[in-house]
């Protein structure tokens, strides 16, 4: 189980997120989504945060249709976090 207390996205410590992550599942639509990406990636940056809710973001466009828009938006943030990876091993936080 992850202690998302210990975890920071944008804004600082992330236990709002999870919520927001099942928002997202509940009803994927673009305004969730936006909130959920400036948290998670935000000005080309990642956090702790971001690499734990890579496993929610995925199971919520794997159950969208392909050519649901939120699908690819989801698929393209999660993309990018996983592109700057890089940035938390810079700083030890994976």
């Amino acid at each position: 189980m992850i202690d998302w207390s210990k975890l920071e996205h944008a804004y600082g410590a992330a236990e709002g997120i999870p919520a927001m992550l099942d928002l997202l599942s509940a009803d994927p639509n673009s305004e969730v989504l936006e909130r959920l990406r400036v948290h998670l990636w935000y000005e080309d940056r990642v956090y702790s945060a971001s690499f734990a809710a890579l496993p929610k973001l995925a199971a919520v466009a794997r159950c969208m249709a392909p050519a649901q828009p939120q699908r690819f938006e989801i698929l393209k943030l999660a993309g990018r976090m996983v592109a700057r990876e890089d940035q938390l091993r810079e700083l030890g936080n994976i």
